[in-house]
């Protein structure tokens, strides 16, 4: 039995300064909507549409279930609020994204394609090692999160499993 970890999350636009604490698949549903709101921003931005439609299909039973999680941990910090607030939760993930495309098209469509085809080969596992591309401790707020380069995640893979993470971008030698 795994024993559910918890991250602390500053709530800066609550009422409350208060600090909560949140379960490892509560982050994990906030992990997994930043990869499926860049993926979707990507699908808009890098013509892969097709591309994200499969996606969706492909993982539609965990994307649901990420989603009952976050929209549970929402209601249970945000109370009548959580609705709103998730909606501005996902376009400040959303807008975090189309900025970093913006800075580099080529590179943030580059590494968007490789998590697709990586994804699309892929299975419940592949998916998992995706969404920890998004290490959030802590989320502030549920966004400002710093996304971890691929090279790096394929770093942190290798070292603990000896083998090359498929979503990571070839780093040149």
């Amino acid at each position: 039995m795994v024993a559910a970890a918890a991250v602390t999350l500053s709530l800066g636009a609550t009422a409350s300064a208060a600090e909560i604490s949140i379960s490892a698949k509560e982050r994990a549903s906030l992990e997994l909507r930043l990869l499926q709101t860049e993926l979707m921003v990507a699908a808009l931005s890098c013509s892969a549409a097709d591309r994200y439609n499969s996606f969706v299909t492909r993982f539609q039973p965990q994307l649901s279930d990420g989603g009952k999680t976050m929209q549970n941990l929402f209601k249970r910090v945000h109370g009548g609020q959580a609705f709103t607030r998730i909606n501005s939760f996902v376009t400040q993930v959303a807008n975090e994204a189309s900025l970093r495309m913006v800075r580099d098209a080529n590179q943030f469509c580059d590494e968007t394609a490789a998590m697709f085809e990586a994804l699309a080969a892929g299975n419940s596992e592949t998916l998992e090692r995706t969404r920890v591309r998004y290490r959030c401790m802590p989320i502030s707020g549920f966004a400002g999160c710093t996304i971890e380069s691929a090279t790096q995640v394929a770093s942190d893979d290798e070292q603990a499993t000896g083998a090359p993470n498929p979503t990571a971008k070839p780093t040149p030698r």
